[in-house]
Formats: C-alpha cells, structure tokens, sequence
C-alpha cells in the first residue's frame, strides 16, 4: 500500500524546473525514485531521481503526481485553477505488515505469540515475522498496541529489526528498536521509530522482552 501527503508552501531551491508556463506544482518524494505530472495526454517527468523536482504546468486543471521505484508506487492529485498559482506536494511510500489486528499476506508469526486480534505473546519468549521485510525506500516504522505487565510493573518490552529470525533474540540484538516499560496493567503503545540507520536491504522484524506481554494491533513502514 502506499500513502501521500499534500503540504501547502512556496517552491524549494533544490527543484528542477521541467516545461513552461502557467503553474507550478513542486514535488518532493523518495530518492532514487522517478516522477512525473500528467494530465490526459500531457506527461511531465523529472530530470533525475534526486527527490525534488519542480513541474511547470500548461494549463488548468487535474494534475496527478507520482512517483516509483520499480517496487513502490504512490501518487496523488492536484488541481489547478489559477494562472501563477503554486502547489507542493510530498509522496512517501507505505508497506502495511499489521492493521486492525489483521497480518498481511506473505507474513506469518514464529514464536511465543498467536494472531488474535493482533499479534498477542503467548509467554515470556519473543516472536519475529517470517519472510525478510525489504525496509529500502522506508524511514519510519509506526507500531501500536498494548502492554500487559505479568508478575511487576516497570519491566520493558522491545521491538526492532535483525538479520537473523530467532525467537530467542535479546534487546542487545536488536537495530532500531521501539521499547516500553508497563507502568500499569494495560498500558497503551504507540511510537514512531526512525529506521534509516537499517541502510536498507531485508531485514526481519522481531521482540525481546522481560516478564511482559505485547499485543501489536498495527506495524507500518513509512
């Protein structure tokens, strides 16, 4: 799956300028990725992958922007209905492993946990998701849930990234981790990791954890 955002502002100075005329919509979006503007007939495309590009639009109208890097797609609309009138818009790519309790296909659980209404621990041990996670293209993992403490509150649980599936991993293995602490019997979670020091490449998605157990409703890559 794959998300935009459209953000209102003036043009940047990294733009590229492409045609000529009587608009511009400005565009940023995932580096590496190619991009283009069209309406009907009319296809602009950016000079380059660098991320920013600048399109000079011919004539009112519906636009529609987007980009791809040959395994992500993402697009979104923008219209235009004055001359000199100028439009930004950001794409960003989304994968979606886990929403409303539901795993996406590819994926199944190994582990001391179960899908049930999420992926819920069973026990004391850790899970990770079979099949390696491409993270290239992405910079966020979003993660929401519970926490349920077992025994004593003030215990962590953490979720993060490694190259190897195991069940039996420790916080220590782990690479861009997200970590809680029960401060209650049901404590809700939510948090937002930044993942580009992964650099790319499979990587898969795993937990450790201490005398708790986790329920994740929800797992995105951004």
């Amino acid at each position: 799956m794959a998300d935009a955002w459209i953000v209102r502002r003036g043009g940047g100075g990294n733009a590229q300028s492409i045609g000529g005329g009587y608009a511009v919509i400005g565009a940023e979006y995932p580096a590496g990725s190619s991009c283009t503007c069209a309406k009907g007939s009319t296809t602009l495309r950016a000079k380059g992958s660098t991320g920013a590009a600048a399109f000079n639009i011919p004539e009112a109208g519906t636009w529609t922007v987007s980009c791809t890097d040959g395994t992500h797609s993402v697009s979104t609309t923008v219209n235009i209905t004055a001359e000199g009138q100028v439009r930004t818009v950001k794409l960003g790519y989304e994968l979606v492993l886990l929403e409303n309790g539901v795993l996406a296909d590819g994926h199944t659980i190994s582990g001391s946990a179960e899908l049930s209404g999420g992926i819920q621990e069973t026990d004391n041990g850790g899970f990770y998701l079979t099949g390696p996670i491409d993270v290239t293209g992405y910079s966020t993992l979003s993660i929401t849930g519970t926490l349920t403490y077992v025994g004593a509150s003030g215990y962590t649980s953490t979720v993060g990234f490694s190259k190897t599936p195991s069940a039996m991993l420790g916080t220590a293995d782990l690479h861009c981790v997200a970590q809680w602490t029960a401060q209650n019997y049901n404590t809700t979670i939510s948090k937002s990791v930044d993942i580009t020091g992964l650099g790319g490449g499979e990587w898969y998605l795993c937990s450790a954890h201490v005398g708790n157990r986790l329920k994740l409703t929800t797992l995105k890559l951004q």
